[in-house]
């Protein structure tokens, strides 16, 4: 029985064990020059070198004419594209950290989302959380907050404070893995901006148990009397310091 050639390759490069007048081999010359093409094709996207591991979504660029796979990196979108974009985080923790800090935050998008959940080292059942924005200590941070526990609903204002007191965690007497959780949105944020005081507003809640009243709903209305391009947020707890399994991400929205 004749020996066909039975891929690209083989048709390309016939050797002596393969009979040279097999159907296909007077194509041999164009086939080498389609199999030459083909190979350099597959060197520059990459996919001859490497195959997807688990947590690789995209084959991306890495280099000028190469390309491998991998997750998608924060510059590899437009900022310009309208919608919801991943920049930075932090965390999860593996050990209590002091503060959560985003820094060189990117002057392209209109407005920021910062998402949170963590725990607070505090000797107590919750602690607020608080927010700084380019590292700004002065006096100049105003909030006012509504909340709800159990049936109990109230209010509370922060004048003229070194922070802004915007959000709650679980502090290190609640039970084992209980947290707070908050999604903050902070408007017009870049240069040059409006000349508008920066504002932003904390939607979040605590739980620390499963009992009536471990549970708080919360909303806060939090400023900084002043108009600075905000290139840094700086997120921390009041009464301690994040723990173990606490993670904060930084997006940027369009």
């Amino acid at each position: 029985m004749p020996n066909f050639p039975g891929s690209l390759d083989s048709l390309a490069n016939p050797t002596a064990t393969t009979l040279r007048n097999d159907p296909g081999f007077e194509l041999h010359a164009v086939i080498s020059t389609l199999n030459d093409i083909a190979e350099q094709l597959e060197a520059k996207l990459g996919i001859g070198a490497s195959s997807p591991g688990a947590s690789a979504g995209v084959l991306r660029r890495t280099a000028s004419g190469a390309s491998a796979w991998g997750q998608v990196a924060a510059g590899d979108i437009v900022a310009g594209v309208a919608g919801l974009q991943y920049i930075n985080a932090v965390g999860p923790v593996g050990s209590n950290t002091i503060s959560f800090d985003f820094t060189a935050i990117p002057q392209t998008y209109r407005s920021l989302r910062i998402i949170l959940q963590g725990r607070s080292s505090a000797a107590a059942a919750s602690d607020t959380g608080a927010l700084r924005i380019n590292g700004l200590a002065s006096a100049l941070y105003f909030d006012q907050t509504i909340y709800a526990q159990g049936a109990i609903v109230g209010g509370q204002e922060n004048l003229g404070v070194g922070e802004s007191r915007c959000f709650a965690l679980a502090g290190n007497t609640a039970p084992a893995s209980y947290a707070g959780t908050v999604v903050i949105d902070i408007p017009n944020y870049a240069a040059p901006g409006s000349g508008l005081v920066k504002s932003w507003i904390a939607v979040g809640g605590l739980w620390y148990g499963t009992a009536t009243g471990a549970q708080q709903v919360r909303t806060t209305l939090g400023g900084y009397s002043g108009t600075p391009a905000i290139t840094q947020v700086t997120l921390f707890p009041l009464g301690g310091q994040f723990m173990p399994g606490s993670y904060a991400a930084l997006y940027g929205l369009s």
